[in-house]
């Protein structure tokens, strides 16, 4: 990969040491980062350099000028990783970087509970985790996938767009095999459609996207595999019905059929932040609010499998409000959950 230019890795530097999630490039403006959930201007860096950025594309490798924008994770020795977008945008460029924590969350970093962690240790079955951009899906799976692999200890595949967190190999936890789009396969379905003659236990997938994937994801959890993927919806209930509408409606029925009978769980998640903040950045990592992970949760149930197949998709909160006991909860039940000082963030 070329090298990283300095004043990229300068501010990648200040990002990681505040505790920033996301950081913002635009050519010729001053630089920003997303600092507990909002997006604030870094007055201490210098601007961006204006467009053209050489130093900048070498770094997407494949790019071409003739593209508007690529995808690319970025690894440096001292920094770590991060997942990178690059886009044209008005004669210039602008350069979004998620920064990929160094480490496998435990279930304490996404604040998972131990019955809701256990729902991965199912034999086979489709779990999914949605949200929006930013709502910690990818770090929910990694722990999730943590704690299946320190009690099963077989054979992971998983596909994603682009690796986040890497997962290391060893006798005690199994072994992991961790493709990315784009570079060792050419789509999840092709990915997908590999895996399963490849002898996995579980398929982890960055994102359930076309019919093509999906159709191959519930035949991979039909037929004995655990399979962990990502959806974007801001509900349970909403990633059921999203899932179900990449199929045509020809095969719709089956779908339906096919989800019934494999899904284990669905969480949908956001990141809610206490209302503290601080003005000052400099100080921002001293008096950081607290992330608190807010997580509706969707068990399938056999009365909730009964729905879904009668694609009866309305009547499904309810059961989520009554049965508390088996970990179920909707979304409104969690946030009422959340100490008083918490706030939504953007």
């Amino acid at each position: 990969m070329a090298e990283i230019p300095n004043w990229l890795a300068q501010a990648w530097a200040l990002a990681k040491s505040l505790g920033a999630a996301d950081l913002h490039a635009v050519s010729g403006e001053r630089l920003r980062f997303r600092l507990h959930g909002e997006l604030r201007c870094i007055d201490d860096l210098p601007f961006c350099p204006p467009t053209p950025w050489p130093e900048v594309l070498p770094l997407f490798g494949s790019f071409c000028g003739a593209l508007t924008s690529a995808e690319s994770s970025l690894t440096h020795s001292e920094l770590g990783r991060a997942r990178a977008s690059l886009a044209a945008h008005q004669g210039g460029w602008m350069l979004v970087m998620r920064l990929i924590a160094e480490h496998i969350p435990s279930l304490a970093d996404v604040q998972l509970s131990r019955q809701h962690a256990d729902l991965a240790l199912a034999n086979h079955g489709l779990l999914l985790v949605t949200g929006a951009t930013g709502s910690g899906k990818s770090s929910t799976l990694a722990a999730w996938l943590g704690h299946w692999r320190e009690q099963r200890r077989g054979h992971v595949i998983s596909l994603e767009d682009p690796i986040e967190f890497v997962h290391s190999n060893s006798p005690a936890l199994g072994l992991v095999n961790q493709r990315e789009i784009g570079r060792d396969c050419a789509s999840f379905a092709d990915g997908l459609r590999a895996a399963l003659r490849q002898d996995p236990d579980v398929l982890l997938v960055g994102e359930l996207r076309d019919s093509e994937s999906a159709r191959l994801a519930l035949m991979a959890a039909e037929t004995g595999h655990l399979v962990m993927a990502t959806l974007h919806t801001a509900s349970a209930v909403g990633a059921i019905d999203r899932l179900l509408s990449l199929f045509p409606a020809d095969e719709r029925e089956l779908a339906q059929a096919q989800l019934a009978d494999t899904l284990r769980a669905v969480m949908a998640q956001q990141l809610i932040w206490s209302a503290e903040t601080t003005d000052q950045l400099a100080s921002a990592k001293a008096s950081a609010p607290r992330a608190h992970a807010c997580r509706e949760v969707l068990i399938a149930t056999p009365a909730i499998r009964h729905l879904i197949r009668e694609h009866r998709l309305g009547d499904i909160e309810h059961i989520m409000q009554t049965h508390a006991s088996l970990g179920m909860q909707t979304m409104a039940q969690a946030m009422a959950a959340l100490p008083t000082k918490a706030a939504l963030s953007r």
